[in-house]
């Protein structure tokens, strides 16, 4: 075995580029698979951050001729899956946006998602307060509750996003996410959680 590593030596020191090559070539194999796992791990691997989660699927659409190549489903799609299934004990959908929230403060930009009251309780109950309790509730993350004072008084007070007046009735957690972070529909860390206004 000794032998065996002098001669590989020997011979990596009379070719020093072919030992660099070789180091390279480690490297690269390396640094992939750890990416590769990274992305595995994060997508597939790792648990859902809500409870049950395990009990969670989602359901998307597919194109005949492109049958690898997922589509998100429209809501009358949506309505009709439901309609015509029994396999689930909760069934929902969402949609994240950009939200003007006028007031209280100065204006800005929130991201946002509408989301059906069935699938939102499954997701864990909020740090404060409840979700939705009618179709113009809202609740808001444990980031924007802080900016907007921190005070347990935020149930129950208005805020005002796209020119329509919403109830806080809920904080969520500071490590609730809904969409998942790095997921193709977030939009950043979302601020806000509103009803679906096509819900059934």
């Amino acid at each position: 075995m000794l032998s065996a590593f002098s001669q590989a030596w020997a011979s990596w020191k009379a070719t020093p580029g072919v030992a660099l090559l070789a180091v390279v070539a480690f490297a690269v194999g390396i640094g992939s698979a750890t990416a590769i796992f990274t992305v595995v791990n994060g997508a597939l691997l790792r648990p859902l951050p809500y409870p049950n989660s395990e009990r969670f699927v989602a359901v998307s659409g597919t194109n005949t001729s492109a049958p690898d190549t997922g589509l998100a489903m429209s809501v009358p799609e949506l309505r009709d899956y439901q309609q015509q299934t029994t396999s689930f004990d909760a069934f929902g959908w969402f949609r994240a946006g950009l939200y003007h929230l006028a007031s209280p403060g100065e204006p800005r930009f929130v991201p946002g998602v509408a989301v059906t009251p069935a699938l939102a309780r499954q997701l864990g109950p909020p740090l404060l307060g409840q979700w939705f309790a009618g179709d113009t509730s809202a609740v808001i993350s444990s980031a924007l509750w802080r900016r907007l004072g921190g005070g347990r008084d935020i149930i129950g007070s208005a805020i005002t996003l796209d020119s329509t007046r919403y109830t806080v009735t809920g904080v969520m957690p500071p490590a609730f996410q809904l969409p998942i972070s790095g997921s193709a529909m977030a939009r950043g860390d979302t601020e806000v959680w509103i009803p679906s206004r096509s819900s059934s």
